[in-house]
């Protein structure tokens, strides 16, 4: 049986996506970057995610899951764990998008935002927005700015637990039955 995660990557870039169309201007048009032979947004003000890394947070946290007959039918196990995404946004209008991002996302605004929207996701911070140079397909140089956000999240495995309901006990006689040699 192949296991799933939950939640998944998908779910989390949803829940960055809804966060960041709530807080920049709605000119921005926000993409999730490393798509190949994907030409750059038509917007002139556009934002670009790209995960980063996971990591560990803390040991796996393993709890009895579904239960039958008050008796455990599967297993949860539970990593914590940070999500790194790294935000370009782009434009003119990017440095003033950049700074609402890393105050937002550093704010009790954005702790509300998750709760509400994507209660799976949990804001950590975000770092200072950094310019950084960026060269498009017609070797013209844009406004870019780059923003690191980090999130908590817990994903969970399931898979199936044995477990017995009945037991019937057959006594054996050890000596009879496996008599020394």
């Amino acid at each position: 049986m192949p296991l799933t995660v939950t939640p998944n990557e998908e779910t989390v870039i949803t829940a960055l996506r809804a966060f960041l169309a709530d807080v920049v201007p709605a000119d921005f048009e926000i993409v999730q970057a490393q798509g190949n032979k994907v030409p750059e947004p038509r917007s002139p003000n556009f934002i670009l995610t790209t995960m980063l890394r996971r990591s560990r947070l803390a040991t796996n946290v393993s709890v009895d899951g579904g239960l039958v007959d008050d008796f455990p039918t599967e297993s949860l196990v539970f990593q914590p764990t940070q999500f790194d995404y790294q935000i370009d946004v782009h434009g003119d209008l990017g440095g003033d998008a950049a700074q609402i991002i890393t105050t937002t996302m550093r704010d009790p605004y954005a702790t509300t935002f998750f709760e509400l929207n994507s209660p799976e996701v949990s804001p950590l911070y975000a770092n200072d927005p950094r310019q950084m140079p960026f060269t498009n397909g017609e070797q013209q140089y844009e406004n870019r700015w780059v923003v690191e956000i980090s999130l908590q999240v817990d994903p969970s495995i399931s898979y199936p637990q044995q477990y017995a309901n009945t037991l019937t006990i057959v006594p054996v006689s050890v000596e009879a039955d496996f008599p020394p040699q």
